[in-house]
């Protein structure tokens, strides 16, 4: 049995607020991946820039195409236009996009993602606004 030794495996924090989730078309809900003051509030479980696990409620990933203005509890919804990597134990680089007024990619932020067998983890930055968030799907 082969067992993945990377740390972020192991130690991550966890994005799992429902209304992270791209199905949620609420525009009452406001967050922002960010810790700064805006316009919106930051996320519940947004602990800053490190390494991240979608799971459920929220989904189990990152979005992997762009979900549409003012959805996930947010105006500017974050997602990737990168593969994720193959092999369990695999890390590679990411770009996310966050999608406002129309443009799929009005923003951008580089990240990272490691295959941890059954899941992925994200390394995710602040994101560069304060009407951003990064956007969970299944």
């Amino acid at each position: 049995m082969f067992l993945v030794s990377r740390p972020e495996c192991f130690d991550h924090n966890i994005l799992s607020e429902k209304d992270r989730r791209v199905s949620n078309l609420d525009p009452d809900y406001k967050y922002c991946d960010a810790i700064r003051e805006g316009i919106f509030s930051n996320s519940p479980n947004w602990q800053g820039g490190g390494w991240y696990r979608f799971h459920h409620p929220a989904g189990s990933m990152l979005a992997m195409s762009a979900p549409g203005d003012r959805v996930c509890g947010t105006d500017a919804p974050g997602w990737t236009n990168s593969t994720l990597p193959d092999n369990m134990g695999e890390s590679k680089a990411i770009e996310i996009c966050f999608q406002w007024d129309g443009t799929i990619c009005f923003w951008k932020n580089t990240g990272a993602a490691t295959n941890c067998g059954t899941f992925f983890v994200y390394y995710l930055e602040n994101t560069p606004d304060c009407r951003s968030r990064y956007c969970g799907s299944t």
